[in-house]
């Protein structure tokens, strides 16, 4: 979107820039709109005008935002509403200042990265997939979801001190509508678990697998598998021995090292049952930096990302939009607002009368 360009109003959202983009859907900054001048700034995930008639698609939309609202924790993005208009398909999302793990890549590879902030996102993270995990339906019957996409790109660090997992654009659980068949492969194969390569079965455990890639990439400061040649990443993680972890500047300990490698073990009943059980060793082996120390250190290594980003929002909030309608309100809302809008007359005839 041009910087000067007017939004695009959808429902109750004026939709301003596109802050990222991926096969099936772009993500804006945008406003929630209210009456008597509310507003608030969110992020707004926007399905592909070409996809907005094709069933398949608009299913896994509104299963990303039916397992996504079910989601209540600290690291989890929460999903707030769902707008559809015939022409537009929106999934709205509280916005976090921050950014991506993958966007810290110089970072990483430098080893820049202090442990103890690696183990505070990490543990996020499993903390996060273990809320995922937990979570019922409104008859309290576990949903047994499954992220199946876990990686630097789906991880947010906020300047906040907290990571949040975002996109269940393809997570699996019990009563979605568009249900991966076995055999099916979805998610990033860099970060897949054996299992999921396999075209199986896939459960917690995946997801466990797929966090602990995550900290064997944060510790080394490389990717655990090549990218140059699929056939070659997927015959190693399906049949060759992973290497240990190897830090570019420090000496990891044997309980942080222990704790990654089981996490990345083939079998799945090999691994931690549960990302909670993962979290805690992880806990055990490095104590995670406070969320001062890792905003603070954030701020820092994205510096330059986020303080485009508050650029941009300073734009996005200080940005004239449409008057709001105050036709449906009543009561003492209704006569608190009247009086407003007469004092600002009044403040407007004075000030003109003044000018005069």
């Amino acid at each position: 979107m041009d910087a000067d360009a007017a939004p695009v109003v959808v429902g109750r959202y004026a939709l301003f820039d596109r802050i990222a983009v991926g096969g099936m859907a772009s993500v804006h900054l945008a406003r929630q709109l209210g009456p008597i001048g509310f507003s608030r700034v969110v992020a707004v995930k926007r399905l592909h005008s070409q996809y907005v008639h094709d069933d398949a698609f608009v299913e896994m939309f509104v299963d990303e935002a039916r397992l996504a609202s079910r989601l209540r924790h600290p690291s989890v993005v929460s999903v707030t509403d769902v707008i559809e208009t015939g022409e537009e398909l929106l999934l709205v999302m509280d916005y976090v200042h921050g950014v991506p793990v993958s966007s810290l890549r110089e970072a990483i590879a430098r080893g820049a990265i202090p442990l103890p902030v690696v183990s505070s996102i990490v543990v996020d993270v499993l903390d996060g997939l273990q809320a995922a995990h937990d979570a019922c339906d409104e008859a309290g019957q576990p949903l047994r979801i499954v992220h199946r996409d876990i990686s630097p790109h789906n991880v947010l660090v906020g300047v906040d001190g907290i990571a949040r997992i975002i996109d269940f654009g393809i997570a699996k659980a019990t009563d979605r509508v568009q249900t991966t068949r076995d055999g099916q492969i979805k998610g990033k194969i860099r970060y897949m678990a054996p299992e999921q390569l396999s075209g199986d079965e896939v459960d917690a455990r995946s997801d466990v697998y797929s966090a602990a890639v995550m900290l064997w990439e944060l510790l080394s400061g490389r990717a655990l598998v090549s990218q140059d040649d699929m056939g070659a990443m997927v015959r190693r993680v399906l049949f060759e021995s992973l290497p240990r972890p190897r830090h570019p500047t420090e000496r990891l300990s044997a309980e942080l090292v222990a704790v990654t490698m089981r996490g990345l073990e083939r079998a799945p009943d090999d691994r931690y049952a549960t990302a909670a059980e993962m979290a805690r060793a992880l806990r055990e082996a490095v104590e995670p930096a406070p969320r001062e120390e890792v905003g603070a250190w954030l701020g820092e290594a994205a510096s330059g990302t986020l303080e485009e980003h508050r650029s941009l929002l300073r734009r996005v909030e200080l940005a004239p939009l449409p008057d709001s309608d105050t036709s449906g309100l009543s009561g003492a809302l209704r006569r608190v607002v009247d009086r407003q809008l007469r004092a600002e007359e009044v403040t407007e005839v004075e000030a003109l009368a003044e000018a005069a």
